[in-house]
């Protein structure tokens, strides 16, 4: 979804050379989606079904490991090739959050092209806070920088998409779940329409 039509030809050119079955349509055999944007019916069904998705990058990089051989190709891993849903993104964050969590969600936004600001800074965009307080929340207002409730950061990690950051404004009574406590049908609920029945 969102290729032109060029780089979607050659996509599904590579893919049935190496063996494999390309579908303009997300049907129930799709194992994985090519994306190069997020939000659109085929991007939002494939994260309600759990399918795995790529740039058109990983396509390209089965080709190049297969070249030269006829044997059977190791797959590169899905992860280096998800879209970059926080590209464009310079999160500093807020409050108070366990060590594993602050790590994991570091790890999550750098891997989706954001980038991870542990000090705010002019540069900021956004501060993602537990509370409407404390010295950095103070200086993000001060400093015009947008503030939203970090739920924002674990809705584009559940979604594998990129969320509105008005969809999650920073209120006095947030109460951010535990990140164990899962994410999927838990961040969005109140806010976003439950997806259509059906294959898109």
């Amino acid at each position: 979804t969102g290729l032109p039509g060029a780089d979607k030809s050659r996509c599904s050119a590579i893919v049935k050379a190496l063996g494999g079955r390309y579908s303009g349509d997300l049907t129930r055999e799709v194992t994985h989606l090519v994306a190069t944007e997020w939000g659109s019916p085929k991007y939002k069904k494939a994260v309600e079904l759990g399918l795995e998705i790529v740039r058109p990058e990983w396509v390209y990089a089965c080709e190049e490991i297969s070249a030269g051989t006829a044997s059977p190709i190791e797959a590169p891993a899905e992860g280096r090739f998800r879209p970059l849903y926080f590209e464009g993104f310079k999160v500093t964050v807020s409050g108070a959050m366990e060590r594993e969590e602050r790590s994991i969600l570091q790890a999550e936004v750098e891997g989706a092209g954001g980038t991870w600001l542990p000090a705010l800074t002019p540069d900021t965009h956004p501060l993602a806070a537990t509370h409407p307080e404390g010295s950095k929340y103070d200086a993000a207002r001060e400093a015009g920088i947008c503030v939203v409730s970090l739920r924002w950061c674990w809705a584009s990690v559940e979604e594998r998409s990129r969320v509105e950051l008005g969809v999650f404004p920073l209120q006095a009574d947030d109460e951010v779940p535990p990140f164990r406590s899962g994410w999927r049908g838990g961040w969005l609920a109140a806010t976003a329409p439950a997806p259509a029945p059906g294959i898109m």
